[in-house]
C-alpha cells in the first residue's frame, strides 16, 4: 500500500470513530465560524418530567428551558458559533415521574456541536438516567427508563428529540364491562408492587367498563414472580342496584421467560377478598353463581410477545326459574345431595330473630286445688334445627342440612353472624303454680333467618336451574331464655280465691334456678 493509500486509509478510521458518536449525519457545509442552532424536543412516553434545570452549563446562546414535560414538548433552543474550542453546549436534568408522582430517578439530554481537527462537524446528543440526582454520592446509572436521542432535520438549523420511554421488561392490561342489570363497586387493584399500575375506577356503571394496566420495567422488582408482570382486581356485584353477596375476581398477566406466558382469569366468588388473608387466586371459583365472568378476547399487543391485553366481561346467566315446590324438591335431591360446586345459594337478606319454643304449652304444671304448689317439677327436652322450605317444607333431613349449611356459610361470610346447626334444651325447672292455675315454660331462641335462591347446574343436562324464594332458618350458638307464663284453669271464676292468673294471660314470672 502507498503512503497517500495509508493515509487515506486512516483518515477514514478516524472519521468511522468520530461517526459513532453523533446523532445526524455530518454537517458537511457547515464550516468552521459559521453559526448552527439546534430545536431540542423530549417525547415522553408513559412517564413525565419535571424540575427541569441545567446541570453542567450553557455555552452559545440558549432560550428558557421549559421545566415539566408531559407528552412532546419544546424544551430549549441552543446557538453558537461552530469552532474547536467552544461549540454550542447544553446539559440540563429533569426528574422522572409517573402517573403524577415523582421517582427518584433522574434523566440528564446533553446536545453539543463538534468540530474535530479533521474538520468533522456535527451535531451530538446524548442522555443517561440515575437513580438519585446525578453527581450526589451515591448515584448511580439506571435501567428502568430509556432514552434515545435522533435528528430530525439536519444542516444549521437542526431538530434534535429525546425519546424517554419505560425500559419495558413485561407488560399486561387488559379491561373488565359490564352488561344487563349487572355493575360493580368497592373495586380493588393489585399490581404486584409494581410502580407503574393503572388501576381500573372504583365503581362500574351498568353497560361501562374500566381499564386496568401494569408494567414490569428492568430492574423493577415485583414481591410475586421475580419475571411477573400481573394486575389483580376485585369488585362486589350489584344486581338492578342492590348489593348482593357475590364478588368477581380476575387478572391479566405476562410473564418472562425462555418464551412469553400470558394468563387471564376471571370468575364469580361469594368469599369477602381479603377476608382471613386468603390470596385472591386461592378463593372458592362458585360455578353456580347468578353471574358469570368470561374472557372475551386475549393476545399479545401489536404482535409484541412482552406484552399482553385481555377483554372481560360481566354479565348475569342465563337460567331456568323453577317455581313449583315439587319440582325444587327433586331438584335438590338429585343434585345438592353432597358439597360440591354444581350446587349453590344466593343470599338476599338475612336478619337475627327470636324465635319463641313451647307456646303450645308442651312443658306445663297445673294446680287443681286452692293452695300454692311452689316446687312442681317440668322436664324440658326438645332441639331447635336448622330448617328450609320453597314455600311448602322440604323434610329430607340431608337436603336440610346441605342447604342450611351453604346458607350458613354465605350469611356468616356476608353478614358475620354466628350459626350451628342446632340448638338443644335439656333441663329440669321448679315451676311454681298459683292455685287453679297452669303454668308453662317457653324459650326465646337466638336465630337467624336468610332469604334467597337455590342455584344448580344441572351438569349431565347443561342446564342452570334457579329456585327462588328459599326461606331458611337456623339458629345461633347459646343465649336461649326461658320464661314462666300461666293461665286460669279452665271452669274456675277469674274472682276465685287465691287466683293470679286470669283467663288469657300470659304474666312471665321468674324461673327459679335448675336443680
Amino acid at each position: 500500500m502507498t503512503t497517500h493509500a495509508k493515509l487515506a486509509a486512516a483518515a477514514a478510521a478516524i472519521v468511522a470513530i468520530v461517526l459513532s458518536g453523533f446523532v445526524g449525519p455530518i454537517d458537511a457545509a457547515v464550516a468552521a465560524g459559521q453559526n448552527v442552532k439546534a430545536t431540542v424536543f423530549i417525547a415522553a412516553d408513559r412517564t413525565t418530567l419535571s424540575d427541569g434545570q441545567d446541570y453542567n452549563g450553557v455555552v452559545g446562546s440558549s432560550t428558557a428551558l421549559k421545566t415539566t414535560v408531559e407528552g412532546v414538548s419544546e424544551v430549549f433552543q441552543l446557538s453558537g458559533v461552530a469552532s474547536q474550542s467552544g461549540s454550542p453546549y447544553r446539559s440540563v436534568a429533569y426528574q422522572l415521574g409517573m402517573l403524577g408522582k415523582t421517582t427518584g430517578y433522574w434523566l440528564t439530554p446533553t446536545v453539543t456541536y463538534s468540530v474535530t481537527p479533521g474538520g468533522t462537524e456535527g451535531w451530538r446528543a446524548f442522555c443517561n438516567v440515575h437513580k438519585g440526582y446525578p453527581g450526589w454520592a451515591g448515584t448511580t446509572d439506571a435501567t428502568q427508563w430509556n432514552c434515545a436521542a435522533e435528528v430530525t432535520q439536519a444542516g444549521l438549523n437542526t431538530k434534535i428529540t429525546f425519546k424517554v420511554s419505560q425500559n419495558r421488561f413485561a407488560e399486561a392490561s387488559g379491561s373488565i364491562r359490564t352488561s344487563g342489570p349487572v355493575t360493580l363497586k368497592d373495586g380493588t387493584y393489585d399490581g404486584n408492587n409494581l410502580p407503574y399500575l393503572v388501576a381500573g375506577s372504583r365503581e362500574v356503571g351498568r353497560d361501562s367498563g374500566a381499564d386496568f394496566a401494569v408494567v414490569m420495567r428492568e430492574g423493577d422488582k415485583p414481591v410475586e414472580g421475580g419475571d411477573l408482570a400481573r394486575v389483580r382486581f376485585s369488585y362486589r356485584i350489584l344486581d338492578e342496584g342492590r348489593e348482593t353477596s357475590y364478588w368477581v375476581i380476575g387478572w391479566s398477566q405476562t410473564l418472562r421467560a425462555v418464551a412469553w406466558h400470558h394468563g387471564a382469569a376471571c370468575f364469580i366468588t361469594d368469599q369477602l377478598p381479603g377476608k382471613n388473608n386468603v390470596p385472591l387466586d386461592s378463593l372458592d371459583r362458585q360455578l353456580t353463581t347468578p353471574y358469570q365472568c368470561t374472557i372475551q378476547s386475549e393476545h399479545p399487543v401489536n404482535g409484541d410477545g412482552g406484552t399482553y391485553d385481555t377483554k372481560l366481561l360481566v354479565d348475569k346467566r342465563e337460567v331456568t326459574t323453577v317455581d313449583n315446590p315439587a319440582t325444587a324438591a327433586d331438584l335438590v335431591r338429585k343434585y345438592c345431595s353432597s358439597d360440591n360446586g354444581d350446587c349453590n345459594v344466593n343470599l338476599t337478606d338475612a336478619k337475627k330473630f327470636m324465635k319463641t319454643v313451647g307456646d303450645d304449652r308442651k312443658w306445663q304444671a297445673a294446680n287443681d286445688t286452692d293452695k300454692p304448689v311452689w316446687e312442681r317439677k317440668v322436664e324440658v327436652e326438645t332441639s331447635v334445627q336448622t330448617t328450609h322450605k320453597y314455600a311448602t317444607e322440604v323434610t329430607a333431613s340431608a337436603e336440610q342440612s346441605f342447604i342450611g349449611q351453604k346458607f350458613a356459610f354465605t350469611v356468616k361470610q356476608s353478614y358475620g353472624f354466628e350459626y350451628q346447626q342446632k340448638t338443644d334444651i335439656k333441663e329440669t325447672i321448679p315451676v311454681p303454680v298459683g292455685p287453679r292455675e297452669i303454668t308453662w315454660v317457653e324459650y326465646q331462641v337466638p336465630m337467624i333467618v336468610a332469604d334467597g335462591d337455590v342455584l344448580i347446574f344441572a351438569r349431565d343436562q347443561g342446564i342452570n336451574y334457579r329456585l327462588p324464594d328459599v326461606h331458611v332458618e337456623m339458629p345461633q350458638p347459646g343465649g336461649q331464655t326461658p320464661t314462666l307464663k300461666c293461665d286460669r284453669l279452665a271452669g274456675w271464676s277469674a274472682d276465685a280465691k287465691g287466683a293470679s292468673c286470669f283467663p288469657g294471660s300470659s304474666t312471665p314470672k321468674p324461673v327459679p334456678s335448675s336443680n
